[in-house]
């Protein structure tokens, strides 16, 4: 519903949200055909042939840029909330039989994934659509007791944490229509992860739990850091810099900078570590061995057609004689 002159507000009785995205849909790609077809005034500052409209605080912004809150719903419905248009329905979209318990917006690639989850709280999906048209790009399902959903804003990566402590990233091909899992499940929490999430700056993902730890993971799943917290935390989301991450505690929300779990730069140590395992079983004069065999072979070709040659013209010369 809407109050009369002031700020528009949403009243939902049946069919209760569980979670909620904004979206941003850019240019030549609306859910809705423009609904202001004349161009403002010069006095309105528009400019020449723009459509333009007003927002809810009474600005005029162009007429393609659209805002959207979504709301997932327990039937397993979308609701599309036009954020510019006093929030009115533009698109009930059922997305799961059962119910919707996360959804993500992947800016860049104008992706929506889904958390789906059966009405048993047992079995869990992710499904992956490309708005505006809502073109399904693939999905995962089958999963068991999936308590959280996180993405990678730049990159086709997301991961699920599982009520069991582990974390499975997975990822989204949308040339192929094709969703892999690049590491498998392993122990990440002793307790369920409570949530996650990517900065991919660094090429890392944060996971905190309910056992009262944040932990920091690199793409190949390798432990970075693990911090013991004084509460557990229901939350974390990235911070203002590429490395630091916001969590919540109860009534409050705790930063975590780099500086804080990057000490005595851990993350430059351990990584040249592990690069250092991965060649550890490679010989220190391999370089040297193989230049010595490329050597070996050469000589011995240049032989064989020395060898050749001097036969060849010895034959030669006999049957001239």
């Amino acid at each position: 519903g809407q109050g009369g002159g002031t700020a528009p507000h949403l009243n939902i009785v049946e069919d209760l949200g569980v979670c909620c995205e904004l979206v941003d849909v850019g240019p030549a790609v609306g859910l809705r055909a423009p609904r202001f077809t004349s161009a403002p005034s010069s006095t309105d500052g528009g400019g020449g042939g723009s459509a333009y409209k007003t927002d809810p605080r009474g600005q005029r912004v162009p007429e393609y840029i659209e805002s959207y809150v979504l709301i997932g719903m327990k039937n397993g419905a979308i609701l599309f909330l036009d954020a510019l248009n006093h929030f009115e329905v533009q698109m009930n979209f059922q997305a799961t039989n059962g119910i919707v318990m996360d959804l993500k917006y992947r800016r860049r690639q104008r992706e929506l994934i889904v958390l789906g989850q059966d009405l048993s709280h047992t079995f869990a999906s992710i499904r992956i659509w490309r708005l505006p048209d809502m073109d399904f790009l693939g999905e995962v399902t089958n999963m068991r007791h999936v308590s959280c959903l996180g993405i990678s804003s730049s990159l086709n990566f997301f991961a699920v944490g599982m009520h069991d402590g582990n974390v499975r990233l997975f990822n989204h091909d949308p040339e192929a229509a094709e969703v892999r899992e690049i590491v498998k499940s392993g122990e990440s929490h002793t307790l369920s992860v409570s949530a996650l999430c990517f900065c991919d700056d660094l090429r890392l993902y944060f996971t905190t739990s309910v056992d009262g730890r944040i932990k920091i993971w690199d793409y190949e799943k390798r432990l970075i850091r693990s911090i013991a917290l004084n509460l557990s935390s229901c939350a974390v989301v990235p911070g203002p810099l590429p490395g630091d991450v916001i969590i919540s505690q109860n009534f409050y929300l705790l930063t975590v900078p780099k500086r804080i779990w990057n000490e005595d730069d851990v993350l430059e140590t351990m990584r040249a570590e592990f690069e250092a395992n991965a060649n550890e079983d490679i010989p220190e004069n391999i370089i040297d061995e193989i230049i010595q065999q490329k050597s070996q072979a050469l000589a011995k070709l240049q032989h064989q057609q020395s060898t050749h040659h001097n036969g060849g013209g010895g034959g030669g010369g006999g049957g001239g004689g």
